[in-house]
């Protein structure tokens, strides 16, 4: 591990998701910003037990689930903060020891109760989430469903379910994530 002191003002500042922390939660050692290189993202180090703590981006799955009978594809409007009452994709946070595949799965059943089974990668975008400003890196899924989606319902951190026709999605300003619109943009350019 590199010293901090060896690159004095070249560092940048540490991430704002690792603002605020002093002592290590392992040893309770200082910590101080460390680089591996002049020019690389700081990263925090314990001068006790040496240990190395990144602001690397925390992983999402949402999937993206269109009915076969009309093409309306399925938002959620979000009960909770960040961006409260916005629409969103089902999705969220995967979980250690989670596959993506499996999260969006999970995802989608605990949000509308609907099940679902994960196929091909819409695409993959990187975000910031909330007021934390962490870096998120999204991976959306085009999801499968049996049945056509009528019992779908608001549950979890939902408030509301609905389908939308590809020419009636919300705009950006409705909806919960950047990377949400960049997941609905690459799905509508794969359309025939």
């Amino acid at each position: 591990m590199t010293s901090s002191s060896n690159y004095g003002a070249q560092l940048a500042p540490v991430s704002r998701a690792l603002d605020g922390w002093r002592f290590c939660p392992v040893c309770g050692g200082r910590l101080r910003v460390d680089a591996i290189e002049p020019d690389a993202t700081p990263h925090l180090g314990c001068i006790g037990c040496k240990r190395l703590w990144w602001a690397n981006p925390k992983p999402t799955a949402s999937c993206v689930l269109t009915r076969s009978s009309d093409g309306r594809l399925l938002l959620v409007k979000r009960a909770i903060d960040p961006y409260l009452g916005l629409w969103d994709l089902p999705g969220g946070f995967i979980e250690d020891g989670e596959l993506p595949e499996a999260c969006v799965v999970r995802e989608l059943k605990e949000e509308t109760a609907l099940t679902g089974t994960a196929g091909p990668i819409i695409g993959v975008f990187g975000d910031r989430y909330g007021e934390t400003g962490a870096h998120t890196l999204n991976i959306f899924y085009h999801v499968s469903i049996d049945g056509d989606g009528s019992e779908a319902v608001a549950a979890s951190d939902v408030a509301d379910v609905a389908w939308f026709l590809p020419d009636e999605l919300p705009t950006q300003a409705d909806l919960a994530f950047t990377c949400v619109s960049q997941a609905l943009n690459a799905w509508l350019q794969q359309q025939p």
